[in-house]
């Protein structure tokens, strides 16, 4: 393949417009979530027209303690490089040729004019409630995942509840393109904060609801995060992994018959993490990792957002790109993430007989006026990055098979003490079919092969050279059809220095850079471990929309191509800004310890004690202070101290009611029982039932026209595999 037969990455939506529109007077995360998903647009290819507003909040947002902004800032920056700029006024002439209007207002779309449009609307999902990122966390039982038990709940750092948001906005806007593209038809969709934040938790709320609730694993946590001689050091280790822990650390202590197994570790978690720490006290990050990666163990450092511009691997991937900003002392280029995900694609003649041959109806009843109705999309994805990834592209019509044997299944299927598939697996399966197919044998790969030529899409989140071993990597596919689409979701990207080193969603929030934003200001910083795993729920909003941006290239282009995410590199997208100030400002990450729950735009923020739980505060303005300064009859400068005081002896509703009559943001940080029970999320659509009564995960985002349904249970293994192969 010559380098001109090569697919750009940054072409693959070349021929969309985008209209970006976010009024003024939306909250700062609506703001931020829908500029988010238009950056990602424009780095596929989109020409994003985003509309100014007359006074642009982006540009009064700081993004770390160091920046003074005004004229710009590097969260403006970072978020509108190559897009479009015009002001309200100037919109009306820019609206000719638009497929696709991200908006953060209904009012936005009729002022277009425009009568039938494609369209993504971004709201809080509350009506007029003062809301901050830090409440819809805190609603949504997020940050009852962070921090220890006994002390305050915590936030994750930076703008992560604008940012996962905007990765829904990203794959709801995607869908509503392939609808047009393929259907002829356009739709609304919808997303909300509450939505999108609670789909995300779904294990917590989940657990909650089925009445085994996760609890704050602290300095206790099956995945720690240690002090080291230099930092921190995020430390999780497998079973397999304990003969090298043990002949590592050295401690006699690790041969007590509490930590004989590693269900007696993981209940004694408390107390083996303190004689680990014990032993990182007296090493460096770099000796840490390098044990890390010699072992197979997933364990990182905590990486500032300096550490990560100095990172070999992203400098190896040319993961950073240039931006022109506006600072202080005038133009500069700074630095800034780009796209997290590599394309190898071929743009060689199909064969006309082989494009044109005749292929097995895979539609159904059920799904057949949405975007991706009449498609195949073969499921090879494990946990969450690849198997929901998957889901989505089924809960957006495609039929999905996924595919398993008996000596290899998804590893959801099982949980100790369950019989039968663990809810892990029933959440995140519905809505697909289920073939047995040993790979490892020629009659699995030859059956393999003929779904292929039927398919449109192939998913899989295997470790590094896998397939290759199978004997299914993408030439291979490519052979049994031209057009297919092969999407690898891989924990560090396809090739590069310490690429195939092993990584767990939470180990790479480490190495990503969003531990480096969460944790008490004293210390420690925390990663979310099982309980979240935060980057493979991220992941798979942006994996399912580049999938479907593959797609609808393959289909125009006529040829297939392997796409390549890498989820650390979606992870550090998600603090982009904070990138982007230490590449202006030097590292403005930990230099003042960790942020807790503030934030650099809040007059004040936190989670405060209530008698019965915790309730978070979020004042933006100054205005705020004054008014609770004189509720509270305190001195200025004792304000938190009199808040904290106060707090003590109220309750959570008599505490909120107050507070919201003064027009401050407040509410109960939930646990994830306290969550399931909330009316935002019991209204939403986060959560699901099947014909069944089960419960499971619903969806980050609706369709107005044609909403997505739940049509089928979670398959069991290998359910389908005689009507599947009977159809080829």
């Amino acid at each position: 393949m010559t380098k001109s037969d090569k697919l750009p990455a940054d072409k693959l939506l070349s021929q969309q417009r985008v209209l970006e529109w976010v009024p003024d007077g939306c909250p700062d995360m609506i703001h931020i979530a829908v500029s988010f998903a238009g950056r990602l647009l424009s780095d596929l290819g989109a020409t994003v027209i985003r509309v100014t507003p007359e006074r642009d909040p982006l540009l009064s947002i700081p993004s770390a303690e160091a920046e003074s902004v005004g004229s710009s800032s590097v969260l403006a920056t970072f978020l509108n490089r190559s897009k479009h700029q015009v002001q309200t006024q100037e919109r009306s002439s820019n609206m000719p040729g638009v497929d696709l209007a991200i908006l953060g207002s209904p009012v936005c779309l009729e002022d277009t004019g425009v009568q039938d449009i494609s369209s993504v609307l971004a709201e809080t999902g509350l009506g007029d409630r003062p809301i901050s990122e830090l409440g819809v966390q805190a609603l949504v039982g997020l940050t009852d995942l962070f921090g220890e038990p006994e002390q305050q709940p915590l936030a994750m750092g930076g703008h992560q509840t604008a940012y996962a948001m905007g990765y829904a906005v990203f794959c709801a806007a995607m869908a509503a393109v392939a609808k047009l593209s393929i259907q002829g038809e356009t739709d609304r969709a919808r997303v909300t904060a509450v939505d999108a934040l609670a789909w995300i938790n779904w294990k917590g709320i989940a657990a909650g609801a089925l009445g085994f609730p996760v609890v704050r694993g602290g300095r206790g946590a099956e995945a720690p995060v240690l002090k080291c001689a230099d930092g921190y050091f995020a430390f999780l280790h497998l079973p397999n992994n304990w003969p090298d822990v043990c002949a590592e650390v050295g401690d006699p202590r690790l041969r007590d018959e509490q930590f004989a197994s590693a269900g007696l570790r993981a209940r004694n978690a408390a107390a083996l993490n303190k004689i680990l720490a014990e032993w990182a006290a007296g090493c460096k990050s770099a000796y840490l990792y390098e044990f890390c990666q010699r072992c197979a163990i997933p364990g990182g450092p905590v990486m500032s957002a300096d550490d990560l511009l100095q990172e070999p691997l992203y400098l190896y991937r040319n993961y950073f790109a240039d931006a022109s900003h506006n600072g202080a002392d005038g133009e500069c280029s700074i630095r800034v993430p780009g796209l997290p995900m590599t394309v190898e694609g071929s743009a060689a003649a199909i064969d006309a007989a082989a494009a044109g041959a005749e292929r097995v109806d895979w539609g159904s009843p059920s799904t057949k006026a949405l975007p991706l109705a009449g498609m195949l999309v073969l499921d090879l994805g494990i946990f969450t990055a690849g198997s929901v990834t998957s889901t989505l592209l089924a809960d957006l019509g495609a039929r999905v098979v996924k595919v398993e044997s008996e000596t290899y299944s998804d590893p959801f299927r099982i949980w100790p003490g369950i019989k039968g598939d663990s809810p892990l697996f029933t959440f995140n399966n519905r809505n697909k079919l289920a073939v047995n197919l040993d790979l490892k044998t020629e009659a699995g790969r030859a059956a393999f092969l003929k779904l292929v030529a039927e398919a449109d899409v192939v998913v899989e989140n295997f470790r590094r050279g896998v397939l290759k071993r199978l004997g299914i990597d993408y030439p291979v596919l490519q052979k049994a059809n031209p057009r297919i689409v092969l999407a690898s979701i891989s924990g560090q990207g396809a090739e590069g220095p310490g690429a195939g080193h092993v990584s767990f969603g939470s180990t790479l929030e480490a190495i990503g850079g969003v531990a480096a934003l969460t944790g008490y200001r004293d210390g420690p910083c925390y990663i979310s471990g099982r309980n979240l795993n935060y980057p493979d729920q991220i992941v798979c909003l942006y994996g399912a929309g580049a999938a479907i941006a593959a797609i609808l290239k393959a289909r125009q282009a006529g040829c297939g191509m392997h796409i390549d995410v890498s989820q650390r590199e979606v992870t550090s997208l998600a603090v982009g800004e904070r990138i982007a100030a230490a590449s202006y400002l030097g590292d403005a990450g930990l230099a003042g310890g960790f942020p807790g729950n503030s934030d650099p735009n809040m007059e004040l923020q936190d989670i405060f004690a209530v008698q019965d739980g915790w309730l978070w505060i979020s004042m933006s303005d100054s205005g705020s202070r004054e008014v609770l300064v004189e509720d509270l009859r305190c001195e200025p400068g004792q304000l938190e101290a009199a808040l904290a005081a106060w707090l003590s002896g109220q309750n959570v509703t008599d505490a909120e009611a107050h507070l919201l009559g003064l027009g401050i943001a407040a509410g109960r940080a939930n646990t994830g029982s306290q969550a399931a029970e909330e009316p935002a999320i019991k209204a939403g659509i986060a959560f699901a039932e099947t014909a069944a009564g089960a419960m499971v995960k619903g969806f980050p985002f609706q369709f107005e026209k044609t909403p997505m349904v739940i049509y089928e249970e979670s398959p069991r293994m290998g359910e389908h595999t005689e009507r599947i192969l009977d159809l080829l």
